[in-house]
C-alpha cells in the first residue's frame, strides 16, 4: 500500500509472463534486457527469478527448469519463490514468448507509475519541512520528473542495410543542395562554409574573453537566421530583453548603442529606429531572460517554447552564469553535467544549440590566440561540443600582416575594427580562421572580402 492507502499499480500476470516468456525462449531473454531490469518487478518473487535468469544468461549457462531451481537452491531463495513446482507452473502457463516486448512496455508503465507516486511522496515530506525552500524543492520535482523519463528511453539499434540506407540518402540530399546549407545559416558567409550552417543535433560552442563580442555575434546570429523565416530561442542570463532589443535595433538602424543608450536623438535617428523595430518585431525570435536557472528547468521551458513556436536555433548566453541543479557541486562538476545534458538536449529535440562560454585568462597572459583547453572549467565542453568556435581580437599589426598575405592590404587603423574567428573544432568538417568585420559602435558584425 502506498502512504495515500492505494494499491500501487503493478501487472502481476504480465510479471509472470515475461518470466515465463524467458524460461522458455532464449531470444525473450536479450529481449528483455534490452528493456527491462529486476527493479521494474513488483513481486519480489518474480525479482529473484528475473535476476537468476539474467545471472545464468551472462554466464553463458543454459536457461531451463533445473539450472535455474539449482542456483536458487545455492543462493538459498528456492524456498522463497515456492519450490522448484513454481518454475514448473510458470513455464507451462506460457504458451509463447511472441508478446514479450509489449509486456515490457506494460511492465514499463505500471513501474513508471509507482516511481512518480514515490516521487510526489517525497516531494509532499519536503514542503511539510518548516526550513523547505520552494525553489529548491520545485528543483528537486523537476530534476525527479526528468530522472524517471530518461531512466526508460532504450537504444534502438540498425542493421548496416537500414544505416547506409538513410546515410545514402542523407548525402544525396547535400549533392542536391549545391551551394545551398544544410545547416541554419548564420549569415556569415565562411563560417557557414566551413561549418555547412547550424546542423540539427549539433551543440555549437562560441567562446571569448569578456567584452570581446560574444552576445553580439550571437544576436547578431539569431537576427540572419530569422530574417531566413527560421525560429530562434534565446536565453540570456546576462543581459535583459529589453538590452539585447536595444542592440539588435543598434545594429539594423546603424545608430549607436551609446546614442541610444544617453537619447542623443535627431528627427532622422527617431525615425530609424522606429523603423527598424518595426521590422524587427516581426521576426520569430523569442527571448527569455531569467537569471539562474538550471539546464532542467531549461530544457522544460524550450520544450513548452518548441511546442507553441516553430524553433529551428537556440541560443544561451552563458554557459557559466546557468546555475547547478545540485547546489553542493562544485563549479567544474556541474558545468560537466550542465555541458553533457545541452549535448543530449541538441540531440534528442533535433536542434541545434549555440552555447556561450567563457574562457581563462590564460591566453592573455600568454598574449597567443585561445585553444580548446583554454575553455574555463571544464574539458567537457571540449569533448560534448560538435564546433568550437573562438573571438579573438589581435593586435592591428599581425591582423595587417594576415591579410596582406591574402592580398588584402588595410591599415592597422582598420585593423582595429576587425575580429578573428577561429573555427577549432568541427567534428563533421574543416576547421580554419575567418576575419569578420566589428562595429562595436553599433554591435554588428559583417563578412570582410579578402
Amino acid at each position: 500500500m502506498t502512504e495515500l492507502g492505494m494499491i500501487p499499480p503493478q501487472v502481476p500476470d504480465i510479471e509472470r509472463a515475461i518470466i515465463g516468456a524467458m524460461l522458455i525462449d532464449t531470444n525473450a531473454i536479450s529481449k528483455a534486457i534490452e528493456l527491462i531490469s529486476d527493479e521494474y518487478f513488483y513481486k519480489p518473487i518474480n525479482r529473484i527469478l528475473f535476476a537468476t535468469i539474467i545471472e545464468l544468461y551472462n554466464k553463458n549457462i543454459p536457461i531451463d527448469q533445473l539450472t535455474v531451481a539449482e542456483h536458487l537452491r545455492q543462493t538459498g531463495n528456492i524456498d522463497t519463490i515456492g519450490g522448484e513446482q513454481a518454475i514448473v507452473t510458470l513455464m507451462n502457463e506460457t504458451g509463447s514468448s511472441a508478446n514479450i516486448e509489449y509486456h515490457c512496455s506494460i511492465l514499463i508503465e505500471k513501474y513508471q507509475l509507482r516511481e512518480i507516486i514515490s516521487l510526489s511522496s517525497s516531494i509532499q515530506s519536503q514542503c511539510a519541512d518548516s526550513n523547505a525552500i520552494s525553489k529548491e524543492i520545485f528543483d528537486n520535482l523537476m530534476s525527479g520528473m526528468m530522472l524517471i523519463r530518461e531512466k526508460h528511453k532504450h537504444s534502438v539499434y540498425s542493421n548496416m542495410m537500414e544505416t547506409m540506407l538513410i546515410s545514402t540518402e542523407d548525402i544525396m540530399s547535400r549533392i542536391n543542395l549545391g551551394d545551398k546549407l544544410s545547416g541554419i545559416p548564420t549569415g556569415f558567409r565562411r563560417i557557414d562554409r566551413i561549418i555547412d550552417g547550424c546542423q540539427a543535433g549539433d551543440l555549437i560552442i562560441i567562446a571569448a574573453r569578456p567584452s570581446v563580442g560574444k552576445s553580439a555575434l550571437a544576436a547578431n546570429i539569431a537576427v540572419n537566421a530569422a530574417y531566413l523565416g527560421h525560429g530562434v530561442a534565446i536565453f540570456s542570463f546576462e543581459m535583459t530583453k529589453v538590452k539585447i532589443g536595444r542592440r539588435m535595433i543598434a545594429s539594423r538602424s546603424h545608430i549607436g548603442v551609446s546614442n541610444i543608450h544617453f537619447s542623443n536623438y535627431t528627427l532622422e535617428s527617431i525615425k530609424q529606429i522606429s523603423d527598424a523595430g518595426c521590422e524587427l518585431s516581426k521576426l520569430p525570435i523569442y527571448i527569455d531572460d531569467q537569471s539562474g536557472i538550471n539546464h532542467i528547468k531549461l530544457y522544460a521551458k524550450l520544450k513548452l517554447m518548441m511546442r507553441e513556436h516553430d524553433i529551428k536555433l537556440v541560443i544561451i548566453d552563458h554557459l557559466q552564469l546557468m546555475s547547478p541543479v545540485n547546489q553542493k557541486q562544485d563549479m567544474r562538476a556541474w558545468i560537466t553535467d550542465t555541458s553533457k545534458y545541452l549535448k543530449v538536449y541538441a540531440k534528442s529535440l533535433n536542434i541545434p544549440i549555440i552555447c556561450l562560454s567563457q574562457l581563462s585568462r590564460t591566453n592573455e597572459k600568454e598574449k597567443r590566440a585561445p585553444i580548446l583547453s583554454d575553455l574555463r572549467e571544464s574539458g567537457a565542453i571540449e569533448a560534448d561540443a560538435d564546433i568550437v568556435m573562438f573571438i579573438h581580437n589581435p593586435e592591428p599589426e599581425k591582423i595587417v600582416k594576415s591579410l596582406g598575405s591574402f592580398g588584402k592590404y588595410i591599415s592597422e587603423e582598420e585593423a582595429k575594427k576587425i575580429i578573428e574567428i577561429l573555427v577549432s573544432k568541427n567534428r563533421e568538417g574543416m576547421t580554419g580562421k575567418i576575419y569578420l568585420h566589428w562595429d562595436k559602435f553599433i554591435t554588428k558584425f559583417s563578412d570582410l572580402e579578402y
